[in-house]
């Protein structure tokens, strides 16, 4: 995956958000911040602290949403892996 597909899964990530039902109202505002720390990573990716930040949380939310939203954590996990193979 290339930064222009990042993108476009990041925006469909985005979309999807909008029909998931969350039991926390706060983890949807969780998944909005990643999503644009993510995006704000691919754009500075020389910003080795953030990008760790970035990864930290990334794995943080793969983590709670394993079982209660698996596709969205399967999805977060792809972005993970991406963002690792472009060295973010």
């Amino acid at each position: 995956m290339n930064k222009v597909e990042l993108r476009e899964t990041l925006e469909s990530l985005r979309t999807a958000l909008a029909h998931l039902k969350f039991r926390e109202p706060q983890s949807h505002d969780r998944v909005q911040q990643l999503i644009s720390a993510i995006e704000r990573q691919i754009d500075n990716s020389d910003d080795a602290e953030a990008g760790a930040t970035v990864r930290q949380d990334l794995s943080g939310a793969i983590s709670q949403f394993e079982s209660e939203h698996p596709t969205l954590a399967g999805t977060l996990g792809r972005i993970a892996s991406t963002l690792s193979s472009m060295g973010i």
